[in-house]
């Protein structure tokens, strides 16, 4: 099953991020613009791979060239991509902010990112019926319950004790598993 992280890892990894913020401070704007494009591409790549789709460099490239003369069958793709790469931003942007409460019209906008007919998805309607999936780990929530569950999650990412107690990253973890 899953090994809790040592504090001398995630120690570790907070020495790891101080340095890369200190880096960042100092690097010129145009450096941190393409750290931060490479990264948004890299993760891009990554989470459409993990859903089972594999975008081809072309793609990524041409989705982010407003020069980019592309096939009309391109179009869906390019748009989806887009779509994700301005979820990453709004992520960094609420990163940046020092007081942050999360709540329903957050999740509502990124699942309006990445819903495949993001029109219906700013309606914010939970799911229907559940899906089929052969190789999953845990157990999918029944529409019944999802909107108590919402506000179950809710109350919890804005516990403040959660948040001071929790490493960030046992804190994503945790709020991943719920």
């Amino acid at each position: 099953m899953f090994n809790e992280p040592s504090a001398s890892a995630l120690a570790e990894i907070d020495q790891k991020v101080k340095e890369v913020r200190d880096l960042l401070a100092v690097a010129s704007g145009d450096r941190v613009d393409a750290l931060w494009r490479f990264i948004d591409l890299s993760s891009i790549y990554h989470d459409w791979a993990l859903e089972g789709q594999v975008i081809l460099q072309d793609e990524l490239s041409g989705a982010f060239d407003n020069r980019s003369i592309t096939d009309t069958t391109d179009l869906p793709l390019f748009t989806a991509i887009r779509s994700h790469k301005q979820a990453l931003v709004l992520s960094r942007d609420m990163a940046d902010k020092r007081r942050l409460t999360v709540n329903v019209d957050m999740f509502r906008q990124y699942h309006a990112y990445f819903a495949s007919d993001p029109e219906s998805a700013k309606l914010g309607r939970y799911r229907k019926e559940i899906p089929l999936h052969r190789s999953y780990f845990h157990d999918i929530c029944h529409p019944s319950k999802i909107p108590a569950r919402m506000r179950k999650l809710l109350t919890w990412m804005n516990d403040k004790s959660a948040a001071v107690t929790l490493h960030p990253i046992k804190w994503a973890a945790e709020f991943h598993f719920q």
